[in-house]
């Protein structure tokens, strides 16, 4: 039978072990109730652009200088509906401690088209003017095409944008009349708007492409859309050759470049002269005499090398099924043992 005092000192460290459980079970309640005051607090305030400035103060700076400085972040960070809004209030809470822990920065974000429209209705149902532009918007919305595709910087125009919103490469995507429109500029351009040779510069892939230095720029933009101003053959005229290539030009550029009177040097107007074998691997066009001497540049160089222009059969023909009139048979054996493969 256990002892009067040994029952006591069982009671006493049950009590103890219950007492203890209590304070940890209130302990994780109040911190639970403090997580979730803190949550509704940063909640509530997240609709602040002062709260927001606390980690993106260049947004919140811009934002100030902007038509947009009266509307508050979540009016275009929150999508329009109950689940928008828990899904934002929640980014909101995460946002603070992944900058404490990780110190990471302002991550881009989509805004919904619809917040756009909430407040700018009349872009579906007018074509509005703007810096020497015409636009008429209703198209893009129901094509699904995101406002800050062309709208990147706005509410925010010193911000760092991923994009430089919308140019006559973005435009040309879809309109990209043939030369019969070329006296529809004024679609689109409207008043005593710059020439291209006057605005151009290096703001946009337009610019670049068309500005003081365009006979080397030129090049470099969206070659798709030469034709919306060009006429067919235009850039042959310097070129030499169809400008863009055509589709089946990378294999069939050998025989077109072989079959020139000036070779290879039109294609140095563009290309360097190292181009050619930095694709192909090997000196293009092959040297004289390189015939007597590839089986060197093949062991060298592996046959894949070949492979990138010739088919299998070409080795083939020579060193397996031809016969050589006049040859020993054991230098036939040799031929034939050294097949492609």
């Amino acid at each position: 039978m256990p002892q009067t005092g040994d029952k006591n000192r069982l009671r006493s460290r049950m009590d103890r072990y219950r007492l203890d459980t209590e304070r940890v079970w209130y302990l994780a309640l109040s911190v639970v109730c403090f997580v979730l005051i803190v949550a509704g607090a940063v909640s509530a305030a997240a609709v602040s652009p002062r709260f927001c400035a606390a980690c993106h103060d260049r947004e919140t700076d811009a934002l100030t200088k902007s038509a947009h400085k009266t509307i508050a972040c979540d009016r275009c960070h929150t999508a329009p509906s109950l689940a928008g809004v828990v899904d934002s209030r929640l980014a909101v809470v995460g946002m603070i401690p992944a900058q404490l822990v990780a110190g990471s920065g302002p991550a881009p974000t989509v805004i919904d088209n619809d917040r756009c429209v909430a407040c700018h209705k009349e872009v579906l149902t007018a074509t509005t003017t703007s810096k020497g532009l015409r636009m008429n918007h209703r198209a893009l919305y129901e094509k699904k095409w995101s406002c800050t595709r062309c709208h990147p910087r706005t509410a925010h125009p010193s911000s760092r944008a991923p994009v430089l919103g919308y140019s006559m490469d973005v435009c040309m995507e879809c309109h990209t009349p043939t030369t019969a429109d070329l006296t529809a500029c004024d679609m689109c351009h409207v008043g005593k708007y710059p020439s291209v040779r006057q605005q151009a510069g290096a703001t946009t892939p337009w610019g670049i492409t068309h500005g003081p230095n365009w006979r080397k720029t030129h090049g470099m933009g969206n070659l798709n859309t030469c034709a919306a101003c060009h006429q067919d053959g235009y850039c042959a005229t310097c070129h030499k050759i169809d400008m863009p290539h055509p589709a089946n030009f990378p294999s069939e550029h050998g025989k077109v470049v072989l079959s020139r009177e000036s070779g290879t040097e039109d294609c140095f107007v563009c290309h360097k002269r190292t181009t050619c074998d930095n694709c192909h691997g090997i000196e293009m066009p092959h040297p004289t005499g390189f015939i007597k001497t590839h089986s060197k540049t093949v062991g060298r160089m592996g046959q894949a090398v070949c492979e990138r222009c010739h088919a299998e059969s070409s080795c083939l023909d020579c060193h397996a099924t031809h016969i050589h009139p006049g040859l020993l048979p054991e230098v036939i054996k040799k031929l034939r043992a050294r097949p492609a493969t």
